[in-house]
């Protein structure tokens, strides 16, 4: 068990023969932040994690680079985050008047052009997050390289493909994972489909295959 502090990471192993590695970050939003001014602590301390072995340095490696690629991408995030903003707008107009008028926190909006700039400053925070991180974790472990790795489903709506257990809402998709480790790959098939087999990196008719990119 590996706890890296509140903000921090934390990983552990089964205690069985070749028990799965499971992952818990306390709080997202810190725990894959960089900006250390804001926080006052380097939010990104768990990338820097002594790893207890070699086999638990790779999985969780091309794990967090699964997290940058599916759940971090820019696109994606900035495209939920403008939908908050249009939806939460109209309602902020009238929230800046309220906070204007009443006893509010100094940290508090208290027109809507504050609260516009707190809006650009994550919409910087989004585009540059993936970016980021990615340099941290290399700048923590010179000695591994990133290619690229396009996955994609040949029948749109078929199915979907986990990397590293992580969903891809993507019927393409393409993402920086590490060379020469593991990188775990599963196909799932929707009701009325049925996966055939892999092509490129692997031909083999396994729904889960573990791959090494070169």
């Amino acid at each position: 068990f590996c706890a890296q502090g509140e903000q921090g990471g934390r990983i552990w192993r089964d205690e069985v023969a070749q028990g799965q590695f499971q992952y818990h970050l306390h709080d997202w939003d810190q725990a894959f932040a960089f900006d250390a001014d804001y926080f006052g602590y380097d939010p990104l301390q768990w990338v820097s994690v002594n790893m207890f072995n070699d086999s638990l340095l790779k999985e969780s490696l091309q794990f967090y680079a699964a997290q940058i690629n599916l759940i971090y991408d820019t696109d994606r995030t900035l495209a939920i985050f403008e939908n908050l903003v249009t939806l939460l707008r109209p309602e902020m107009v009238n929230q800046a008047v309220f906070n204007s008028q009443s006893s509010v926190s100094a940290n508090t909006f208290v027109t809507i052009g504050e609260w516009d700039i707190e809006v650009q400053r994550i919409r910087t925070f989004l585009t540059n997050r993936p970016s980021e991180m990615i340099l941290r974790i290399g700048t923590d472990h010179p000695t591994k390289t990133l290619v690229d790795l396009t996955h994609s489903v040949t029948i749109p709506g078929a199915g979907y493909i986990r990397i590293h257990d992580i969903k891809s809402t993507e019927t393409s998709e393409t993402g920086k994972y590490f060379k020469d480790l593991p990188l775990r790959l599963e196909a799932i098939a929707y009701p009325g489909y049925k996966f055939s087999h892999w092509t490129g990196a692997s031909t083999l008719s396994d729904d889960k295959i573990v791959i090494s990119l070169s």
